[in-house]
């Protein structure tokens, strides 16, 4: 049951666990703002919420608590969102200026999360990165936005200062409905008539053709120009399932970071450049085996290739696929590597880039 009341009876339930006593910090640069910390973390046996025990010194309990619908002014949930006035915070006659702040990376966050005292209670903020947005017609869980934004914070400073320069936006929604059909309505339409094209398969490789007639909820992501499209659930066009994007990190790690990827490529339309047409037609010449299935959607077109090789670089896929990719696509790479990256602060040596793949960096023939 989603009420604050039902919450109170599971805190109170939670009051009873030994939990380790407050431990009040000073704020960095602010020492007019105390900053506390989380003592331990508690899962709700009803329900996916989860309850973070703020260390106030104070005999009333605080609580973050996340939240299944939650917006980028609303991201989590205080357990006792009513209790104001001194408590369990200090007063603070200012309303615009924060009470509190509560280290964030109990919850995977840098930074702090910031507290509120407003007349109708408190309100949990968090500066999350520019890039992010939650349309007002759709709503996503606080753990798919926590999981959005620690992509993001582990993205090069340089980086994310030029795609947001750019003007890249990543909107997040609950589902296709809300992620695609949204913004382009007919397509729903046109994807009632499509069908799987091989044995009951949407999507595959199989003698050196590259196959692809998935419906549009079909995409765990999109992507249009320098704006991605990322949907919390999408339909797996293989198992005929739900796909929960929280419970498949790394997966959702590596598609956003191949969106990126094209959003990278569309800034200056790099894929499109003569260079890069040419390293990617000799690659796909030089190379008459693939030495690993994983690498046949980069040979898909020339915007695909560019944004598997950012995804690479970015951190992107298990060792033996970025080794495989790199090395598969070695002009391609290379042409990323030395024209592409310098201007957005990147700088990979052909040593560092031996470390990335953990073996040599040479042409696959």
């Amino acid at each position: 049951m989603n009420t604050i009341g039902s919450r109170r009876n599971f805190l109170a339930q939670v009051a009873f666990i030994g939990l380790s006593l407050p431990n009040v910090l000073r704020a960095d640069g602010n020492s007019s703002i105390p900053t506390y910390g989380i003592s331990n973390v508690v899962k709700s046996s009803e329900n996916d919420y989860r309850y973070y025990k703020v260390d106030v010194p104070s005999s009333t309990p605080f609580h973050i608590v996340t939240k299944e619908k939650c917006t980028l002014n609303s991201p989590f949930l205080p357990s006792n969102e009513y209790e104001t006035m001194g408590k369990p915070f200090p007063i603070n006659a200012d309303s615009s200026k924060p009470v509190a702040l509560i280290e964030g990376k109990e919850l995977g966050l840098k930074g702090h999360i910031e507290v509120y005292d407003l007349p109708t209670g408190y309100r949990l903020k968090y500066k999350f990165s520019p890039l992010i947005e939650i349309p007002s017609h759709t709503s996503v869980s606080s753990d798919y936005l926590i999981d959005t934004q620690k992509i993001l914070d582990e993205l090069p400073e340089s980086l994310h200062e030029s795609l947001v320069k750019a003007g890249a936006k990543i909107i997040l929604a609950k589902d296709p409905e809300d992620a695609y059909y949204h913004y382009a309505p007919s397509q729903k339409e046109a994807d009632k008539n499509k069908k799987p094209i091989q044995n009951g398969k949407w999507v595959g490789y199989k003698d050196g053709q590259w196959f692809d007639n998935r419906k549009f909820s079909h995409a765990p992501s999109r992507n249009n120009d320098l704006t991605i499209y990322s949907p919390e659930k999408y339909e797996d066009p293989l198992e005929n399932l739900i796909v929960d994007r929280k419970k498949y990190k790394n997966a959702f790690k590596y598609t956003l970071l191949h969106e990126l990827g094209h959003v990278i490529g569309n800034v200056k339309n790099h894929a499109d450049k003569a260079d890069f047409n040419l390293a990617f037609e000799s690659d796909k010449r030089r190379l008459k085996v693939l030495k690993n299935n994983d690498v046949a959607y980069a040979y898909v077109s020339k915007y695909e290739a560019f944004a598997e090789i950012v995804c690479c670089f970015l951190g992107g896929y298990p060792n033996e696929r970025k080794r495989d990719t790199l090395c598969s696509l070695y002009e391609c790479s290379e042409f990323v590597r030395t024209k592409v990256l310098p201007d957005l602060g990147l700088k990979f040596s052909e040593n560092d880039v031996e470390k990335i793949i953990e073996n040599h960096y040479v042409a696959y023939s």
